[in-house]
């Protein structure tokens, strides 16, 4: 997730050390973005036992637990240029990614 930013991530950590829930992850017009959250370590029992069971998605998981979405009211102002939760998966999104953030630099 490169174009993540630290205010972003403060944002985030401060509202799950407020958080009762196990994990709080925001959700964009994607989906959840479970790769963008905090877990708590005390879920991660529960969640080992699913995965286990043999469940492999994380969306899964998260439905076992206490959890605190970040709606687009949330995490917006961190991302005019929409790409806040992109991740890379292959060379190709490196590639991609490495000249954004060069042609921002410049």
């Amino acid at each position: 997730m490169p174009f993540l930013t630290r205010e972003w991530l403060a944002l985030l950590c401060e509202r799950a050390g407020r958080s009762k829930a196990q994990v709080v992850f925001p959700h964009s017009t994607s989906g959840p973005e479970p790769l963008c959250a905090c877990w708590q370590t005390a879920a991660a029992a529960k969640l080992r036992s699913e995965f286990e069971s043999g469940v492999r998605k994380v969306t899964a998981g998260i439905a076992l637990l206490r959890a605190e979405v970040l709606d687009e009211a949330d995490w917006k102002r961190f991302d005019s240029a929409g790409r806040l939760f992109w991740n890379m998966n292959t060379a190709a999104d490196y590639d991609e990614a490495r000249g954004i953030l060069e042609a921002e630099r410049e």
